[in-house]
């Protein structure tokens, strides 16, 4: 079975837990386009506050992560064919098959579009960036 999860954030690292936990052989591919993988990203207005490390902000280890063996592909899916269970990638040619396909991007906060939003140090806290 080929999985592959669009998202690299905590529920596309819980999918790959829970097949895992029933199937240890299957192909897993994340894909993800944050340059920095998975990390807590509700940590990181605890992160600015000094209440947490930036160590604390990736909450699995490189081992931990190792022994879920997947695959990440640091792409941005720019296509999905549901009919032949294919997905074109930013800067690969060939599209990548799937059996079984989680979109698990999460969400964006939305700007605030009332006075002093553009105001120095102002940010919208949604990724590490």
């Amino acid at each position: 079975m080929n999985y592959v999860i669009t998202g690299s954030g905590v529920a596309g690292i819980a999918a790959i837990e829970a097949i895992r936990s029933v199937d240890q052989a299957g192909s897993i591919v994340m894909i993800g386009d944050d340059p920095h993988g998975f990390y807590s990203r509700p940590g990181l207005a605890y992160y600015l506050t000094g209440e947490l490390n930036d160590k604390a902000l990736f909450p699995r280890t490189v081992d931990e992560l190792r022994k879920l063996k997947f695959q990440y592909i640091k792409r941005h899916v720019t296509r999905i064919d549901r009919d032949q269970h294919l997905l074109e990638l930013t800067g690969i040619q060939a599209p990548l098959e799937y059996d079984r396909l989680l979109i698990a991007v999460g969400a964006q906060a939305l700007p605030l579009e009332v006075p002093g939003t553009n105001l120095e140090g102002i940010l919208k806290l949604d990724h590490m960036e």
